[in-house]
């Protein structure tokens, strides 16, 4: 048998699985304390179990820097927190989750555990879903009803049934120790990863890691009395992550094809009520990098706080005023000054060009802009 992680990976317009052999495929802490909950569904149908549980099961969307872009699932904890597996997010420069609505949210992770397999993201906003009630203490007992909720194979929400047949199981999955897992024979793919394993009251009673290619029906999980105390912990204290850098950036002279990078020293926060409290941003530095423009600011907060979140926005403008491209970061800060940078691809046709940078603390609801100076691609 072998065992892989069930993240599905997206490469060019095909679907291409990652390692699917043996494949990887709650309330708790103040932020969750306040969120609705799914309520105990005993004695019910399981067809109305699925249907009530079903607005707390997300898809998680994910872009990295060396893999592209991939899907997995996962589940709501809290107002603006999500649970989910640690290796649907490695490595992630941007996260977004896709409700049962149709919306979609920026995230960043705010605690992760590889040894664990478990992750949290927080969500810019919060979010209208009831959240999904974690199981007891103790561990379900071979036999316990299940079913495996996500979004498998990138398709829509699929539920899958099936039974607790195996506890405590220790396994090597790509290089990786994991403890303590539980089995089940609830089928499970790529994009599994992250989902909730619940019970017969809608209770999470694990969440879904790896599953068997050489066998649907072979899937293990972190069980919930495990994964309890970590999630609580990380939505009590958060342990912000930052998203990956992709490249990195320069400094803002010219390169590439370009006659001149662009550079300039002030901040501009003209749309902000309140200018003495916004970002100050000191310097964009822009240039061709050929293929991309690369983009580099500075900038320091003056509301800062324990942790702050925040919106970066980076803008290419044509000389005439016409908007070229762009991207968009979220980030956790700590620190009161930071360097942000970015690249913005593909290949710009030949003109000036100038980068509007835009730094929102969406904790505090301040922001302020800047520009680079003008820069010219040949």
């Amino acid at each position: 048998m072998i065992v892989t992680r069930t993240v599905l990976i997206l490469a060019s317009s095909a679907l291409a699985i990652a390692a699917l052999g043996l494949s990887a495929c709650g309330s708790g802490g103040s932020e969750a304390g306040a969120q609705a909950q799914v309520p105990d569904q005993a004695g019910k149908p399981l067809t109305e179990v699925i249907k009530a549980v079903r607005p707390g099961v997300v898809r998680i969307n994910v872009k990295t820097c060396e893999q592209g872009p991939g899907t997995g699932s996962g589940f709501v904890y809290g107002p603006r927190l999500v649970a989910t597996a640690d290796h649907v997010v490695t490595g992630a420069s941007s996260i977004t989750i896709r409700t049962h609505t149709g919306g979609k949210f920026k995230a960043i992770i705010v605690g992760r555990d590889a040894k664990r397999d478990l992750a949290l993201l927080r969500t810019t906003k919060p979010l209208d879903e009831p959240s999904l009630q974690l199981a007891s203490a103790t561990e379900p007992e071979i036999g316990t009803e299940v079913v495996a909720l996500g979004f498998p194979r990138g398709l829509p929400f699929t539920a899958t049934r099936g039974a607790i047949t195996g506890l405590g199981r220790n396994l090597t999955i790509e290089g990786n120790r994991y403890v303590k897992l539980l089995q089940t024979d609830a089928t499970v793919n790529p994009g599994n990863s992250g989902g909730a394993l619940i019970d017969d009251t809608g209770r999470v009673v694990g969440i879904v890691v790896a599953g068997a290619s050489d066998d649907a029906n072979t899937a293990f999980g972190v069980p919930a009395e495990r994964a309890a105390p970590v999630l609580s912990a990380w939505a009590s204290a958060p342990e912000p992550v930052q998203p990956a850098r992709c490249r990195t950036v320069t400094s803002g002279s010219a390169g590439g094809a370009s006659t001149g990078g662009g550079s300039s020293g002030g901040s501009t926060s003209a749309d902000c009520t309140n200018p003495n409290a916004c970002p100050a941003i000191s310097s964009v530095r822009a240039r061709d990098a050929g293929s991309s423009i690369d983009v580099s600011a500075d900038y320091c907060d003056r509301t800062p706080g324990d942790v702050n979140d925040f919106q970066y926005t980076f803008a290419v403008i044509a000389e005439d005023g016409t908007p070229m491209g762009g991207d968009e970061q979220l980030a956790s800060q700590t620190s009161a000054c930071n360097t942000i940078s970015t690249s913005i691809g593909d290949s710009f046709p030949a003109g000036t060009y100038t980068v509007v940078v835009r730094v929102d603390n969406l904790t505090n609801g301040v922001g302020g802009r800047a520009e680079s100076g003008p820069f010219r691609i040949q």
